[in-house]
């Protein structure tokens, strides 16, 4: 039987890997700046193989909207092209013979709001995992209690503990989200 601990560990872990997958999210969402990751791991078609952009390229931004990807194998540059145009990202592609100039418009209004519903969406999914995670943990701990592994006032140590938990992890969430919405308006 697991111990009220190693019970503990794990929602733990539980609520990293959704903090990491919700970084992961809105990191690739858009801000009124251009921001590499963006790119830097789209799929390109290499010597029979699918690696990623940032693998086969130099990526360096050369102003607020616009991306400068130099491949050191030149021959790949027509892959590169077809890969950034198969991605439909909304930008604009610009090939210069040694590298690949993607522009991306400035956004309007009515594109941060969209982003920002998008935003709203993820930061949902990541509070909903979360309340799962501590639902599931609350149960094993209701159980553990009924079956006399822990005592009554353990079980609701526990629950203030994992409630403590969770409000910090939600924090982290919304911390996060606020500083990608000033980003994505700004």
């Amino acid at each position: 039987m697991e111990s009220i601990d190693s019970l503990f560990e794990k929602t733990k872990d539980s609520f990293e890997k959704t903090l990491e997958w919700f970084k992961g999210e809105i990191s690739s969402l858009r801000g009124s700046g251009v921001n590499i990751n963006f790119i830097e791991d789209i799929k390109i078609d290499y010597y029979n193989s699918k690696v990623s952009l940032k693998e086969i390229a130099s990526l360096s931004l050369l102003d607020s909207q616009t991306i400068s990807i130099e491949p050191w194998d030149k021959s790949s540059i027509p892959n590169i092209e077809k890969a950034l145009y198969q991605a439909d990202l909304g930008g604009g592609i610009k090939n210069e013979g040694t590298r690949i100039l993607f522009t991306f418009p400035v956004l309007t209004e009515e594109d941060k709001q969209k982003i920002i519903k998008i935003l709203k969406r993820k930061t949902e999914s990541a509070r909903i995992s979360l309340r799962r995670s501590r639902d599931e943990t609350w149960k094993k701990i209701q159980q553990m209690a009924r079956e006399g592994e822990i005592s009554e006032d353990e079980k609701f140590k526990r629950r203030d503990d994992l409630d403590k938990l969770i409000d910090q992890f939600e924090e982290k969430i919304e911390d996060l989200e606020k500083r990608k919405e000033k980003e994505i308006l700004s």
